[in-house]
């Protein structure tokens, strides 16, 4: 419930329907950013819950450069994956599998 609470400020951006995040979107990935780090598997949690939440409440596929340019925009990094087609479980494998190559 607080994943898609925070992203939703974010979803016009990511669609593509507006050229820039409001300061909410801004406010509400930091907060996502703090789930990541205060909770274990935090990371995957907030994928699956966007993951979820995008099935339902996207209205049209994620723009792949607004999800680019999300972090830069709202001068941050992401702690959790966003992309046109969410895939938590891939992102779960790659992130082991980077760990165990480093």
């Amino acid at each position: 419930m607080e994943v898609s609470q925070n992203f939703c400020q974010c979803l016009g951006f990511i669609e593509g329907l507006s050229s820039h995040p409001t300061n909410l979107c801004c406010q509400k990935i930091a907060s996502l950013n703090a789930i990541v780090k205060r909770q274990h598997g935090g990371a995957r949690m907030v994928c699956k819950c966007i993951e979820e939440y995008a099935s339902v409440y996207a209205h049209r596929p994620f723009d792949a450069s607004h999800i680019q340019q999300l972090p830069i925009k709202c001068r941050t990094k992401l702690s959790f994956p966003i992309s046109q087609h969410m895939n938590c479980s891939r992102y779960v494998c790659e992130k082991i599998l980077k760990n165990c190559l480093n």
